[in-house]
């Protein structure tokens, strides 16, 4: 994001004050000017007489929650956690990384508070989205937050003063931030059910988040994309599409340390959910296919990492139970078996699309079919 607020309109020479000046009462000034223009700057000016105010002490006291503050275990675990690494990088002083945390809690509510799905959403940035839904005061602070968080160019390496005036205002962004959250929900719970603008905030889906994110993927928003699956994970922790989305995304991204953490999940969730294999999963059911994505995921990193005897494994089990094969498995294992990767084989397909010919895949698992015998064609009536 740039860095000037363009419903303020203010000249980028008071956000450069902001971002690198060494002289505190400059700084201070710059912060002021700021917020006038989002009528928060008397606010900002008694906070920073309150040591409480810095959104430091904020999160670290999330580490002493009870669960019954919460409304759900993994939320309990989440802000238990935000309050452990809070209280780790103050002892650190690494104050980026403090806001940091705070900047991903509200980008966290604001989608799912805002609900970002539908054609409208798919063909705007993050910030353009912000800046048309939220209010000027309310935008104004997500930008200043989102400055101190993750733009490089904010120096936190500066004297003891202006570490504690950057603190506090991005306590009182927070706060503020998540007070406009919760007056919002609490008006749409009382809107008529029959409003007109209802559906334009209307709480996503997990499914819909899921389906948003892998089109932003598609398009290769993957920062986009992760932060959607993200939410939709929050709303049901047990969410295995969430975690396929997120394995093929880091998949796209060269990122297979991720790619295998998240295909870990996804593997152990769908275990939970059958603690015996069924002896049939058919690809036709469309409730099967998030479960047999994942054990896929579980086989493809497996083999990747080395571990042939995991992935051969799992590659049998799908075949076992969908002996139709829809879903492409006998080419990774015959594949696997001639010492080719899980991308050299979708390469294959690809090629195999292109030219409408699919032959040296189908010969390629015939050779292997013949030695190893993993896979028997259905017959069909």
């Amino acid at each position: 994001m740039s860095n000037d607020i363009e419903k303020t309109r203010l000249p980028d020479k008071y956000f450069d004050q902001f971002l690198k000046s060494n002289d505190s009462k400059i700084h201070k000034q710059a912060i002021g000017i700021i917020l006038k223009h989002a009528d928060e700057k008397k606010s900002y000016s008694q906070l920073l007489k309150n040591d409480e105010a810095n959104i430091s002490h904020m999160l670290s006291i999330f580490k002493d929650i009870t669960q019954d503050k919460c409304q759900s275990k993994s939320e309990f675990e989440f802000l238990r956690k935000i309050g452990t690494k809070t209280v780790k990088y103050t002892k650190e002083k690494q104050y980026q990384k403090i806001v940091d945390l705070g900047y991903n809690l509200v980008v966290d509510n604001l989608l799912v508070s805002l609900g970002l799905v539908g054609e409208e959403y798919k063909k705007m940035k993050l910030e353009d989205f912000y800046s048309k839904h939220l209010p000027d005061d309310i935008y104004a602070q997500y930008v200043l937050l989102e400055i101190m968080a993750i733009n490089p160019d904010y120096n936190w390496k500066r004297d003891d003063k202006i570490i504690h005036q950057s603190l506090v205002l991005a306590g009182m962004c927070f706060m503020d931030i998540y007070e406009y959250i919760h007056d919002m929900n609490e008006s749409e719970e009382d809107d008529d059910l029959e409003d007109e603008t209802e559906d334009e905030f209307k709480l996503p889906e997990k499914n819909e988040l899921y389906y948003e994110a892998m089109d932003m993927a598609n398009a290769g928003e993957y920062k986009t994309a992760i932060k959607l699956l993200q939410v939709a994970i929050k709303i049901d922790p047990e969410f295995v599409d969430a975690y396929v989305g997120l394995t093929a995304v880091y998949r796209d991204m060269g990122n297979l340390k991720k790619e295998k953490e998240c295909a870990d999940i996804g593997f152990e969730l769908t275990k939970k959910q059958f603690p015996k294999w069924p002896s049939e999963m058919p690809w036709g059911m469309i409730e099967n296919r998030a479960f047999m994505r994942s054990i896929c995921d579980k086989a493809m990193t497996a083999q990747i990492s080395g571990d042939q005897k995991t992935a051969e494994e799992l590659y049998r089990l799908l075949l076992k139970m969908n002996p139709g094969d829809n879903q492409g498995i006998r080419y990774l294992i015959a594949g696997m078996l001639e010492g080719i990767s899980p991308d050299d084989v979708d390469k294959m397909t690809d090629e195999g699309n292109e030219k409408q010919d699919w032959s040296a895949q189908e010969k390629m698992v015939a050779r292997q079919n013949k030695i190893h015998k993993f896979w028997k064609e259905p017959k069909y009536d």
